[in-house]
């Protein structure tokens, strides 16, 4: 799926950066744009991105940049949505998508995938999840996702029938397409990060995709003391 392909990475951080490495060492065209200026940058980080054949462009977000010849738009999580590029993505058809999605496709076989995500409480669930699991399965068991390490940057690490223990926030499940976690949890709901994504209704809209791949021997783990999770969550699961 990202191989030969021609990519726009729209906002360095940790993201951005490990997905740079990862598509660029697969053969890929990428350019990787970020409003703060080279200065503001870790200089380690941008040379080797420069010795990968990444496409640097610092300080602006140029017009032209963007056009019909990209296959895909990997947005920092962190970006708005109204961001002129990834309207322009959309009217040009391009995919908007993120450095999980990129990741998940990018996975070993026969791993176990546990996501995890809410208003409150998913940092702390997804945390003892993994000490649980990594008492049991040792180095096994990876911790990832918007609990501060990028799935990209740990990709090497990951061997077939590991376990990923993941942290999803709403910006990260916003472009997911494809992804799917095999085990999928949701702690609650309740009004947050409207600013971001417009209203309450589509916060909760956004929060259930990430069940909304999960196939018949999948697990999705739900707060039924929740009434909003009951009623969204459910719906996508069943309905969708």
């Amino acid at each position: 799926m990202f191989k030969d392909k021609k990519l726009l990475i729209l906002g360095m951080a940790k993201s951005g950066y490990s997905c740079a490495k990862v598509l660029a060492s697969l053969g890929n065209k990428v350019i990787l744009n970020d409003i703060k200026s080279i200065e503001e940058q870790d200089f380690l980080q941008v040379e080797e991105l420069k010795n990968l054949g990444v496409e640097l462009f610092f300080g602006s977000h140029p017009d032209d940049l963007l056009d019909d010849s990209f296959d895909y738009l990997v947005k920092n999580p962190g970006i708005r949505l109204d961001h002129k590029y990834v309207l322009k993505a959309e009217e040009l058809n391009i995919p908007v998508i993120n450095e999980v999605e990129v990741g998940y496709h990018l996975l070993p076989d026969n791993i176990k995938l546990i996501g995890i995500t809410g208003t409150n409480g998913k940092t702390t669930t997804t945390t003892l999840t993994y000490e649980i699991l990594k008492e049991a399965f040792g180095s096994r068991v990876h911790l990832v996702g918007n609990i501060g390490f990028p799935l990209c940057s740990i990709l090497d690490d990951i061997k077939e029938e590991d376990i990923l223990v993941m942290e999803v926030s709403c910006q990260q499940s916003t472009n997911f397409i494809d992804f799917k976690p095999d085990i999928a949890l949701i702690t609650n709901y309740s009004p947050a990060h409207i600013d971001f994504l417009g209203t309450y209704e589509n916060y909760k809209f956004v929060k259930s995709k990430m069940f909304r791949n999960q196939k018949d021997k999948d697990i999705s783990i739900l707060n039924f003391e929740n009434n909003d999770v009951i009623s969204k969550v459910k719906l996508s699961i069943f309905l969708v």
